[in-house]
């Protein structure tokens, strides 16, 4: 298991789609949390009590930053998540956190090399 933070966003769009899609429908990962939130008028982030995934799929689009965090900053937890603004400006972020365990970091790294046909462990570790 290595701990790391990968930036997917020159990933190309449809893979990000696939591997968010993956990540949140995994039955799977043990204990793991997953809300969308959203920054409209206002300047403070709240919930999105409305939001799908499927929704938050269609809104993607290639300005998206998608993000891996495997223990990297957050030593006991795996984060993935999403962030773009939609066409009337509002930011929207999808959330999927996970303790940082073996077993979820296994699922992780299947699902990253079935969709990015690569091994999650190859990604160089950023200093």
């Amino acid at each position: 298991m290595q701990r790391n933070q990968i930036h997917l966003d020159d990933r190309p769009l449809r893979q990000n789609k696939a591997f968010l899609k993956a990540i949140y429908n995994h039955q799977e990962l043990e204990e793991s949390q997953k809300w969308f939130d959203k920054i409209d008028n206002s300047i403070a982030r709240r919930h999105d009590e409305r939001m799908t995934l499927d929704s938050y799929l269609r809104l993607m689009n290639s300005s998206f930053q998608v993000i891996l965090q495997n223990g990297s900053p957050y030593l006991d937890e795996i984060r993935c998540c999403a962030r773009g603004s939609d066409k009337q400006g509002i930011e929207r972020f999808l959330w999927v956190l996970s303790p940082f365990t073996e077993k979820n970091y296994e699922i992780v790294a299947g699902i990253f090399k079935r969709v990015y046909k690569q091994e999650l462990d190859s990604i160089p570790v950023l200093d």
